[in-house]
């Protein structure tokens, strides 16, 4: 189901990515034996981003009106090499960190890297036409956390303070709450379909959020009674 766009998202509405994890997963093992530092892992991202960008030109250019209404989203965000870019940032993220430890890498320009990569990427994406959901959100946004993760390691007393718990107690139960956010914003779709208006939006977010935390915590702690039988 993860290669047919009629049902990567049949369920939940959010198993594409739970499928391209599963991808991903599968060839760790390989990507461990190629990829061994920081060279290794930006040549495997550039060649992922060029084997994505390709896929999307290739798709916008030769497929037809009749075929991009069916499967636009598939082929432009779902499909696993749009997303494979953004997880090969996360081990470029690992290799950078350990760089730093060890004294081989300078915070400060890695950091300018990073901003000044974010910089390019969009550029070239909004300038090519190839600003897709992919484009525009997944990698930049995997560029902008990826300076704030390597921010939170150099301050870490900083992201201990009190306000940032609300933050670690989302991060620990992400997961569930990225399988049941999409089933609790299409419940509010039923309800209004006002999105004009800003406030009520950022309340319709808040709801998002709680709700699936909610839900993510009943899960789990029934998933725990059933494992521990």
């Amino acid at each position: 189901m993860w290669f047919n766009p009629y049902w990567i998202n049949s369920i939940l509405g959010v198993e594409w990515y739970v499928g391209d994890l599963c991808i991903f997963y599968l060839l760790c093992p390989l990507l461990n034996k190629v990829i061994k530092g920081i060279k290794s892992c930006l040549i495997c991202l550039l060649i992922s981003l060029c084997v994505s960008t390709t896929a999307i030109v290739l798709y916008n250019l030769l497929a037809s009106i009749e075929v991009k209404n069916e499967t636009d989203m598939f082929w432009n965000t779902f499909f696993f090499f749009h997303q494979l870019p953004v997880l090969l940032l996360g081990i470029l993220i690992y290799y950078v960190i350990e760089g730093i430890e060890k004294g081989k890498c300078d915070f400060l320009r890695v950091m300018t890297c990073f901003i000044l990569g974010a910089v390019l990427v969009f550029g070239v994406f909004v300038s090519l036409n190839l600003n897709k959901r992919f484009m525009t959100s997944s990698f930049v946004a995997g560029f902008i956390f990826a300076c704030i993760l390597l921010i939170s390691y150099y301050k870490r007393e900083f992201f201990t303070r009190p306000m940032f718990k609300p933050f670690v107690f989302l991060g620990i139960h992400s997961y569930g709450v990225y399988l049941f956010h999409y089933t609790v914003i299409r419940c509010l779709v039923l309800i209004s379909h006002d999105n004009d208006n800003l406030l009520l939006w950022g309340g319709y977010y808040l709801i998002v959020v709680f709700v699936s935390v909610i839900i993510t915590i009943v899960e789990e702690s029934i998933e725990k009674k059933l494992l521990l039988r």
